[in-house]
């Protein structure tokens, strides 16, 4: 925690950054020496491979990594491995030599620098300095805390996966339950059911249909057990892919009507060179190099997997996604709306156009006079790196264009020009209340909080269908209850901070996944759905501890200001 002998020094920091961004942090692509091993290419991934197991693992000495940065990383290095003239050996090498493993860390050391310079520079860290410990502490700001809210993610999506499978999860076994996870219909539904004439378009331009999708996202996880379990290269040709998929629809009878054929043409379709992946800065399931497909390592941890493949899709097949898809995702909002619960005191309205805009989907409670308009956007963060993270916020979401047409949609109700007539058909005075939000399609993040649009409600498409069902349609219920959830964070923990640079010593707040003890929530005057809510979510109690209980760093007094502050609003 900071005390009065600490400083903040965020403001010097970003001055340090101005001066080397973006230049400094560029990505660069390794260049091959004239003696590049021949045997480069496996070791590449089987560093990236180790790397994922110890993040995945939670070892210590990874913990600053994460494995979307790693395959970022394997690609810059597998590049050299596409451009060198040497002749490549696809033998399976003892070890690294030094060049390849100098290659890897220096790669490896300037993602995670850009990483921590991009947590500084987008407000994610504030910089404190304690100078008579001579050390850094880096704190978690509100902007990307992981909060109750964000936790919530993790009852709504197995939620939505059951609605969308008809049947209770509990009913599957683990294999199934697993397939279902990997190729889960929920990243393509907002897809496929909105416009289904648009996605029939875009199958047929990628040369691939939804079910293909599934089989493939399905039959990587299983390439990965197979290798595990029976030592198999990282190096696959075409024929050993055949006859792999046809054990793997043995145990997924499901997909005999896909041939062999068609899945490796399918992994052709879904496979980059490195200087590709590295050039769209994407995880592709295989790289295609030296004749053979070389497996990628990270690509099952960076992405949902349909999601993962329905980005190259969208990469290789641009102009066919901007002439269908990409022009009709508007339409989600219908069928979020469809969605909903249906009660007599909630209306709802989708895709209503007005004179100084339009309001994607609005939902008014008749009963608590209360509008909630929202603002819908179908798409999603596919690189999942906080680098890169402007790209998901200013590109593809456009958060600030957001609110300023939810803001003008508010004033045309406020002003008289927009009325629950045009809006649901009813005659109605104007709303006692109205709220804002903006819905993201999969990404847990609460892409307002801490900034000065935070009055404005974030949040994904299956949080809000679960807290929209479990509101019941009262709207007061709902916007109340995602106030106070996203301003309640987990409890977190401080760590070492690896800076390269030893001579520094910097320490850095690390979230857990758990909220503070059971006593401390219950002095919080939160609504009866939100202490609902985090009934189901663990917190300290729940961890079993053998010696000494963590220092855990509690931001309850930052939840009780906020509380305070919206019951004065």
């Amino acid at each position: 925690m900071t005390t009065m002998s600490t400083f903040d020094v965020t403001d010097a920091l970003l001055q340090q950054y101005a001066k080397t961004y973006p230049a400094d942090l560029k990505r660069r692509p390794e260049e091959p020496p004239s003696d590049l091993h021949p045997q480069a290419a496996t070791m590449f991934v089987k560093m990236a491979a180790h790397a994922v197991h110890h993040i995945s693992e939670g070892s210590t000495d990874y913990e600053d990594y994460t494995i979307p940065v790693t395959g970022l990383v394997l690609a810059n290095c597998l590049v050299a491995c596409e451009e060198a003239t040497s002749t490549p050996s696809f033998a399976d090498p003892p070890k690294p030599d030094a060049w390849v493993r100098a290659a890897f860390m220096r790669q490896l050391m300037d993602e995670l620098n850009r990483e921590q310079a991009a947590r500084v520079r987008h407000g994610i860290w504030r910089c404190w300095y304690d100078p008579q410990a001579d050390q850094f502490l880096h704190r978690l700001t509100r902007r990307r805390r992981r909060s109750a809210l964000v936790l919530l993610d993790n009852i709504a999506q197995p939620a939505l996966l059951q609605n969308l499978l008809g049947h209770p999860l509990q009913d599957l076994s683990l294999d199934e339950l697993y397939h279902a996870l990997a190729g889960s219909p929920e990243m393509l539904y907002f897809l496929t059911r909105t416009d289904p004439t648009g996605w029939a378009k875009f199958e047929s331009a990628g040369g691939v249909n939804a079910e293909e999708l599934a089989a493939l996202a399905g039959f990587l996880v299983f390439l990965s057990f197979a290798a595990d379990t029976v030592g198999h290269s990282y190096w696959y040709e075409e024929p050993f892919l055949a006859s792999l998929w046809s054990i793997y629809t043995q145990a997924y009878p499901q997909y005999d009507s896909i041939s062999s054929d068609s899945l490796v043409e399918a992994v052709r379709r879904f496979s980059m060179a490195p200087s590709e992946a590295a050039r769209y800065l994407i995880h592709p399931p295989f790289f295609r190099l030296h004749g053979k497909y070389l497996r990628n390592p990270c690509f099952l941890g960076a992405h949902n997997l349909l999601g993962g493949l329905l980005i190259i899709a969208i990469r290789k097949h641009e102009r066919a996604w901007n002439n269908t898809l990409g022009s009709s995702l508007a339409r989600a909002a219908d069928t979020l709306a469809s969605m909903l619960p249906q009660t007599g005191r909630l209306k709802v309205a989708a895709r209503r156009n007005h004179q100084s805009g339009d309001v994607d989907l609005a939902l008014y409670d008749v009963q608590s006079r209360e509008l909630l308009i929202c603002e819908v956007k179908t798409v999603f963060d596919k690189h999942r790196t906080d680098s890169l993270m402007h790209r998901f916020e200013e590109a593809k979401v456009n958060v600030s264009k957001a609110a300023s047409q939810l803001r003008s949609s508010e004033q045309a109700i406020a002003s008289g020009h927009l009325s629950m007539r045009q809006l649901f058909g009813i005659d109605e005075l104007r709303p006692d209340r109205v709220h804002l939000a903006l819905l993201t399609w999969l990404d847990p993040i609460d892409m307002t909080i801490g900034t000065p649009d935070e009055d404005i409600l974030s949040l994904n498409f299956a949080t809000f269908l679960w807290l929209a069902h479990a509101s019941a349609g009262d709207v007061q219920m709902l916007a109340t209850s995602i106030r106070e959830l996203r301003n309640l964070w987990a409890v977190a923990l401080t760590r070492p901070l690896d800076l390269d640079q030893p001579e520094v010593k910097a320490n850095l707040e690390v979230q857990s996944g758990l909220l503070d003890a059971r006593t401390s929530l219950a002095t919080l005057p939160l609504s009866a759905l939100s202490r609902e809510i985090i009934e189901s979510i663990s917190t300290v109690d729940d961890v079993s501890l053998d010696g000494e209980a963590p220092a855990w760093i509690s931001y309850l007094d930052d939840t009780r200001r906020a509380l305070e502050q919206l019951a004065r609003s």
